[in-house]
């Protein structure tokens, strides 16, 4: 389950001996772990995320083709902050980011804040400006606190010296295997079946993946899972995903391990809306 999201708090100084400092609970660790090595990202594979924005700043970019003058050039993109929701706790509020933007690729009508609005519920109008769209987005966001979906994640990995396509650099080559750092699949694998997170580049440059979200699903309650409740809604079987009403924190879901990235799936419209007040109406 999410926690419930808190402000970032800067760092005070305190006295060691004050006896009102609070004290935790005692933590385990590995004596022939090395503790300067980089860490590995969670596996490829299908996660419940609970999504937050950290503010109300978003990263303003200009489209091809426009003049700086043209408001219609502007897009916008704001960083998500995704969180596993994981039951058995070992990777529970790692994070992973999915930069979600008001620009439309070519041959395409809809951009990917628009898409996570959709998942989201939020109903939208037909025709909506790029500055309505993110807008929308963030307060979404914040008025639902910590919504979850599921999204197919794997690894990545960037060379930021391969600057030939890109002045940002590129997709990873791995020297070990000789592929691109794009899956968690294309990294060496270790006698124990899991992978080696640590590469190199040809040029000898250590590369150390992320996991990244690489196709969304949808809510959890919105998906088949056989082993979920049963209610008879207008004749039809419904699983059932217990959540306080009016919110979609608290909801309890499976990390499916290591799944294989599929299908689209196909979700109702319906859900969430904005009221005249601008409060987000949720359909229970």
């Amino acid at each position: 389950m999410p926690n419930e999201r808190t402000e970032r708090e800067d760092p005070i100084i305190v006295d060691i001996n004050d006896t009102s400092l609070a004290i935790g609970e005692e933590h385990e660790f590995d004596p022939k772990e090395d503790w300067q090595a980089r860490a590995c990202p969670p596996p490829r594979g299908r996660y419940a995320l609970a999504i937050f924005v950290d503010d109300e700043k978003v990263e303003q970019g200009r489209k091809q083709g426009f003049k700086k003058e043209d408001p219609n050039g502007v897009y916008y993109r704001k960083q998500l902050v995704c969180k596993i929701q994981d039951p058995t706790g070992k990777w529970q509020d790692s994070i992973t980011y999915y930069n979600a933007s008001t620009g439309v690729p070519k041959g395409k009508t809809k951009c990917s804040a628009i898409g996570v609005l959709e998942f989201l519920r939020v109903k939208l109008q037909p025709r909506m400006n790029d500055l309505a769209i993110i807008r929308l987005l963030i307060k979404a966001i914040q008025k639902l606190e910590g919504p979850i979906l599921i999204a197919d994640c794997d690894w990545g990995g960037w060379d930021s010296n391969n600057t030939k396509r890109s002045d940002l650099g590129s997709t990873a080559l791995i020297a070990e295997t000789g592929k691109l750092a794009n899956t968690m699949l294309n990294f060496p694998k270790k006698q124990d079946g899991s992978y080696q997170h640590i590469v190199h580049t040809k040029e000898g440059a250590e590369i150390v993946p992320k996991l990244k979200v690489i196709k969304w699903i949808g809510r959890p309650q919105d998906l088949k899972a056989p082993s979920a409740p049963q209610q008879q809604v207008n004749g039809a079987q419904k699983p059932i995903i217990s959540a306080p009403k009016g919110t979609t924190k608290n909801i309890a879901v499976d990390v499916v391990e290591v799944a294989p990235i599929q299908e689209d799936l196909q979700i109702p419209s319906g859900g969430v809306e904005f009221g005249d007040d601008g409060e987000v109406v949720l359909d229970a």
